[in-house]
């Protein structure tokens, strides 16, 4: 044979035996997952069928209760001891319903531990379905050779339970005996795709606070009702009862609610006729847009008025609240301004509910979840600080928190008018009822910024104060290594300010205030992003805060008051050129000053914007 032929020949050899190889290790890994289907006589069909029937019906079970308890069947410690981590939605607490997001504890099951929780449930309940095969006791003896195990996978379009139960069935006669050990159960729902939109629902809230804003958009909305910040002309003053607050808001929230709809979902649009005026507003707030996926779904969001509402006001005088007059004065006899500013504190659950329809693949199901909108001091809160109001203290001191520091972060501090970075910024770090002092920024890798450990939280809040600057707040994870940029408003604030009136019938004629007049001064931005105040004689303890670094419009208001009169007032718009505020430390504002009988001050107070336009802008000196 030439050694061409040899050469060949081993070639051939070496081909076949590595197909061979490949072979082998092919069904040998295939056999771990294919097995021959075992081959059952039909007289046993019907008792095969009954306890695959059962396993089916309890994993059923098992998956609808999952799905009105978040997700849970067997609830962790943490959770069964704790009432204020579920919303109870039976009688005697007999169905929770925890909370996907708990003081900063994501609480939200894996899919793991909900197959988990399925496989220990059909274990546990299939028996008592099967009650020990009698039904067939009478055709063959029924020999139990294990105990049941169950094995649970969600999959896309469905729910399978492989139960290994190891049977033996002998016939009366004994002439057969054939041992069946696994069986199995299919429920089609569509559970796993149901829990991957919930959990981005859970996501979005935690990282937009999309519930919380809703709610502060109807705190105020009715100043009759549930009073934000405002004045009024009113000598009687104005109060309200926290009760009859709370009640309303929770009515608003659950009668609104369930128009929030949910971006790539199936919903019913909101009806103009409902919307109402604000059909552009409801359009836009009450539609959650955090995914371009789609889902054949529908979602729901609910609270009803039995459920927990807790909601505190400040400042408060046990559950009244009241408007304050201006410092120094009594109640004005004809024209009083009455003056309220309230900060609130306001907790409470939402349900949410995706539904599925029934179609010819699958079931028709729901999956519920909850959290709680939380918010603090009129600000959204997913880290749940009002519980200093509505719970008791944390056994963690404040010092153990902020000493047990874990992930680094970098805050750059940024003025958010010039892009400039800002050095000796005071920065401090809250976490639920822990508050932290950081330090202050510094001279950072080309910029000014605090690096530092931090401890561990999510949605914590950051805040930032410095000379010069608005105090400045942002959250912030820390549950691991990140840098963020604090954006600080620059502001300007003017003590020394100075009111002169020009006589309504004669502007030429001027005079200062008096010993025995106050005047209130008000100014709020164009795009009522931002507001301040003074009061004079008290200027130094009022001083006006106006921004910086740029040029703003205002909407300027002065009321000018003796003892129980209205001598003057102001009322137009404000250009502020910041090369101009930047120069100067005096502000002064020409009034237009009244005197008249008690019905032509109500005259004067509504002509105020016409009688403006006859006096001087203000002056910065």
């Amino acid at each position: 044979m030439g050694r061409k032929a040899q050469i060949t020949a081993f070639i051939i050899i070496g081909i076949i035996l590595l197909i061979s190889l490949f072979i082998v290790v092919y069904v040998r890994n295939e056999s771990q997952y294919f097995k021959p289907e075992q081959i059952i006589p039909a007289e046993l069909q019907p008792m095969i069928g009954y306890v695959e029937s059962c396993a089916e019906e309890k994993a059923f079970e098992a998956v609808t209760r999952l799905g009105m308890q978040s997700g849970f069947i067997y609830f962790p410690q943490r959770i069964e001891q704790n009432p204020l981590s579920y919303l109870s939605i039976a009688p005697n607490g007999l169905m929770k319903m925890p909370y996907w997001f708990y003081e900063g504890v994501n609480q939200t099951p894996s899919i793991e531990r909900m197959q988990r929780d399925i496989s220990i449930f059909v274990e546990e309940t299939m028996p008592s379905c099967l009650e020990n095969l009698t039904a067939f006791k009478g055709q063959y003896y029924v020999v139990e050779l294990g105990n049941i195990s169950a094995q649970t996978t969600i999959a896309n379009e469905n729910v399978v339970v492989n139960v290994h139960y190891p049977l033996e069935f002998r016939n009366k006669q004994g002439l057969k005996s054939i041992v069946v050990e696994d069986f199995h159960g299919v429920v089609n729902v569509r559970l796993k795709k149901m829990y991957e939109l919930a959990t981005k629902i859970m996501e979005a809230e935690n990282s937009y606070a999309f519930f919380e804003k809703r709610t502060m958009d109807f705190v105020g909305l009715d100043e009759d009702r549930i009073p934000l910040m405002g004045y009024d002309i009113d000598c009687g003053g104005k109060e309200w009862n926290m009760l009859d607050v709370k009640k309303e808001l929770q009515r608003l929230m659950h009668y609104n609610l369930p128009y929030v709809k949910v971006a790539g979902t199936k919903y019913t649009p909101i009806p103009d006729e409902i919307a109402g005026q604000d059909t552009d507003y409801m359009k836009n707030h009450f539609y959650l847009n955090f995914t371009d996926s789609q889902y054949d779904f529908r979602v729901a969001f609910q609270h009803q008025m039995d459920w927990p509402f807790d909601l505190y006001a400040r400042p408060s005088n046990g559950l009244l609240l009241k408007s304050n007059t201006l410092p120094g004065q009594d109640l004005l006899k004809w024209v009083c301004v009455s003056l309220w500013h309230f900060t609130y504190d306001i907790e409470y659950p939402v349900r949410v509910t995706i539904t599925d329809s029934k179609t010819d693949e699958h079931e028709a199901y729901s999956f519920n979840f909850a959290f709680k909108v939380s918010i603090n001091h009129n600000r959204p809160d997913r880290q749940n600080l009002g519980r200093s109001v509505f719970e008791a203290a944390d056994t963690v001191t404040n010092e153990e928190y902020c000493n047990d520091v874990r992930n680094g972060l970098i805050i750059y501090t940024v003025n958010e008018r010039t892009g400039e970075y800002v050095d000796d910024v005071n920065i401090s770090f809250t976490c639920g009822p822990y508050t932290c002092e950081m330090g202050q920024s510094d001279w950072h890798g080309g910029a000014y910024a605090l690096a530092k450990k931090f401890p561990y939280c999510i949605r914590g809040i950051v805040r930032g104060k410095a000379d010069g600057y608005l105090e400045k707040e942002m959250f912030i994870n820390s549950n691991m290594d990140n840098t963020y940029d604090l954006m600080l408003t620059p502001i300007k604030r003017i003590k020394d300010i100075e009111i002169i009136k020009h006589d309504i019938n004669d502007v030429s004629r001027t005079e200062e205030l008096s010993e025995n007049e106050t005047a209130l001064i008000q100014i709020v931005a164009a795009d009522n992003s931002y507001d301040t105040f003074s009061i004079l004689p008290n200027s130094s303890d009022f001083p006006l805060t106006l921004l910086a670094d740029d040029d703003f419009t205002y909407n300027l208001t002065i009321y000018v008051f003796e003892n129980e009169t209205l001598t003057g007032g102001l009322s137009r718009q404000w250009n502020v050129p910041w090369p101009d505020l930047e120069n100067s430390d005096k502000i002064t504002f020409h009034v237009v000053g009244f005197e008249g009988s008690e019905e032509e001050q109500f005259l004067f107070f509504s002509g105020l914007p016409s009688y403006s336009l006859n006096v001087s802008a203000p002056e910065l000196t």
